[in-house]
């Protein structure tokens, strides 16, 4: 009998399966599905993007939480995140969590 190999640990939460490979197809999906309702007609920004992919993220990892509650994520779903969407002007810096 073969025994198959695990598929490695994620390089940045250590966690297998990597919470970023388990749902960054749906959330691109997603991200894809409001861009065209959004329209062509409106640029959107990549902080909009980001910030609209850590809510997707948030709600598959967490389920929905409710107004003002927060839950940091991943670190893995953080910097692919922002390896997908980074910031359009070099010396901007990236917000990060804030706690309530």
């Amino acid at each position: 009998m073969m025994q198959q190999e695990s598929p490695p640990h994620c390089q940045y939460c250590d966690l297998e399966p990597c919470v970023f490979k388990q749902f960054m197809e749906r959330v691109l999906s997603d991200i894809e599905i409001w861009e065209m309702g959004v329209g062509e007609q409106h640029s959107i920004r990549n902080s909009q993007k980001r910030k609209r992919c850590y809510r997707i993220f948030s709600q598959y990892i967490n389920g929905h939480l409710g107004k003002g509650v927060r839950v940091e994520l991943p670190s893995c779903v953080v910097e692919n995140v922002r390896e997908s969407f980074p910031n359009e002007h070099v010396d901007e810096k990236y917000l990060g969590f804030k706690e309530n």
